[in-house]
């Protein structure tokens, strides 16, 4: 996979998970009217009566809890993970929302795929995913952007992100010329002797939208 479709794939997961988690306490009303079979053989279309593990996820996650959860709350999960990227990128630790933490876990994606920290960080996320997916079921598909649509994404992406060509032109087709790409490659060239850590054949975004508003200006 490109640098792109994994910062793509662990969004649309945090996509889902903000979709998923505010169904749960909808799921507890939908509770069937037939008897409950402690054989587990259903003959009806019917839902199922929701266990515990859906009712514990109606409560609130307690950060003043003295015995940890087996299975972390989703919640837990998601603000926990906000606090991490604010240690591993040395700022002071925020008091977090679910909604806040989400936000702050969905921008700093791009930083912790090219940060190496990706790995550790997506073990709770794909968790709480998983536990999600497992009580609430799986989301409509999703629609393929639109051009129009796929270049708002790019608006998007932070200044500090790191592209490669391809990547960039996915974004902003037909944006760059031969000479404009150019001029990236020194510029990154130069900095990378300069002991900055920009990888062999990406741009920083700031650049690439300062080329793209330089062509637009000189038109």
């Amino acid at each position: 996979m490109t640098a792109l479709e994994i910062v793509g794939h662990w969004r649309d997961t945090l996509e889902d998970i903000r979709t998923w988690y505010p169904l749960i306490t909808d799921t507890m009303y939908q509770i069937s009217s037939k008897p409950l079979d402690l054989s587990g053989i259903r003959a009806t279309a019917e839902p199922p009566l929701p266990g515990g593990d859906a009712l514990v996820l109606t409560c609130a996650w307690a950060r003043d809890a003295t015995h940890t959860d087996d299975t972390p709350h989703p919640a837990q999960i998601i603000i926990e993970s906000a606090e991490a990227i604010d240690r591993y990128q040395g700022h002071t630790e925020q008091h977090y929302t679910f909604a806040t933490a989400w936000e702050r876990n969905h921008e700093a994606v791009p930083w912790l795929h090219a940060n190496d920290y990706l790995d550790g960080w997506g073990t709770g996320i794909s968790a709480a995913h998983h536990r999600l997916q497992a009580l609430v079921g799986e989301t409509p598909p999703k629609e393929e952007p639109e051009p129009d649509d796929i270049t708002q994404m790019g608006h998007l992406i932070p200044a500090d992100t790191m592209l490669t060509r391809d990547e960039a032109e996915h974004f902003w087709p037909d944006q760059l010329d031969t000479t404009a790409w150019d001029r990236l490659r020194q510029r990154a060239k130069y900095h990378r002797e300069q002991g900055e850590n920009i990888p062999p054949r990406h741009y920083p975004v700031d650049w690439i939208r300062h080329e793209i508003e330089a062509r637009l200006t000189s038109v």
